[in-house]
């Protein structure tokens, strides 16, 4: 044996007799390499739940802050506001409508800009909107709220009912 061989230690003499043998050393024996691949999974699956409920925060955020500067008009009534952008006939525009029609609740339809008088008035009549319930164009703060909200959907467009308890304080966001 040689004297720079004896001060090495038993691990890399392992390493140097695979290297004679002409085997490949293997650094994840057994279940590890398994175990290793299942924790990336469940890290990626992980980082993919904490960047959606991130983003929802965010929408809940913004929605907040533009119900508080309208808050006159949000306090003291349970309101379900629709945020309308898409009307097709693949979904139901109206999630909701015939059940929250019943109850004593302030239904504004918030309608994408480029609606005409007369969109407005077919929209209306197409799904029942009782004639008390308003129907607005939507405007440029609540066009932002909506992009946010909407944002990396890969091309959806998607429609929001957002229910507002009778303190201003939002009680649900449905995305249909």
């Amino acid at each position: 044996m040689h004297s720079h061989e004896a001060a090495l230690s038993p691990k890399i003499i392992g390493k140097l007799i695979l290297k004679k043998r002409g085997e490949r050393a293997n650094y994840f024996p057994g279940n590890k390499k398994k175990i290793v691949f299942l924790l990336s999974i469940f890290l990626a699956v992980g980082e993919g739940i904490l960047h959606y409920v991130a983003k929802l925060n965010n929408c809940w955020y913004r929605l907040d802050k533009q119900i508080k500067t309208l808050d006159s008009y949000y306090f003291g009534i349970k309101t379900a506001i629709y945020i309308i952008k898409d009307v097709n006939t693949l979904c139901r525009p109206c999630m909701k409508y015939d059940r929250l029609k019943d109850d004593f609740v302030r239904i504004p339809f918030l309608v994408d800009q480029d609606y005409s008088d007369n969109d407005i008035e077919n929209f209306r009549n197409a799904f029942e909107i009782l004639p008390h319930h308003e129907i607005r164009r939507i405007n440029a703060l609540w066009e932002n709220v909506y992009k946010i909200c909407n944002s990396n959907n890969r091309g959806f467009i998607y429609n929001f009912l957002v229910i507002i308890d009778n303190k201003g304080k939002i009680e649900e966001i449905r995305r249909f």
